[in-house]
């Protein structure tokens, strides 16, 4: 069996071409659209236009293609505009760091008193030596925890049971 490899759009529209030569060919998706000038007489199609035509329907793909692209482009702008904003604003209620300037001392202060375990807070040190706040309420990750309470009566409770087993294995 032998099977002829699939033609591309432009060896497809040359094929076309060569076997009708005053028909109207779209060059984007080598439809047939018509083989005589009659049937697109009509149309008012210069030769030029005739040899270079797209079909309605690839236009409108182009069209919603481009419309997609300008959306896409849109909103990765309003993405980087908002993430800039929010790393302005994270820099700014930050608070200093380590080689701020000695005038900055009391939002030091505010600093210390935030990172206090009063507030929630664990104070841990970057890679790059930056303090890092991390919540605990926000960073509970895991099995969840039993109240101690809850262990040490399960456990009394527990020994309570050997006990009496073994007074009556006795």
């Amino acid at each position: 069996m032998n099977v002829k490899p699939m033609l591309s759009t432009t060896d497809t529209v040359k094929l076309l071409r060569q076997r009708y030569p005053p028909a109207l060919i779209c060059t984007v998706c080598a439809c047939l659209l018509g083989t005589k000038p009659e049937s697109y007489a009509r149309s008012g199609l210069t030769e030029a236009a005739r040899l270079a035509y797209v079909c309605a329907e690839c236009r409108l793909e182009a069209a919603d293609r481009a419309r997609v692209a300008d959306v896409r482009a849109e909103n990765a702008r309003r993405n980087f505009a908002l993430a800039r904003a929010a790393k302005r604003q994270r820099r700014l209620t930050q608070g200093p760091i380590e080689n701020a300037p000695e005038n900055v001392q009391g939002l030091e202060d505010l600093q210390d008193r935030l990172m206090s375990p009063e507030h929630g807070a664990v104070r841990r040190t970057s890679r790059t030596g930056v303090p890092i706040r991390i919540d605990r309420a926000r960073n509970r990750g895991g099995r969840p925890r039993v109240h101690a309470d809850h262990r040490a009566a399960s456990r009394a409770s527990s020994r309570a049971f050997r006990a009496r087993r073994r007074t009556v294995a006795a």
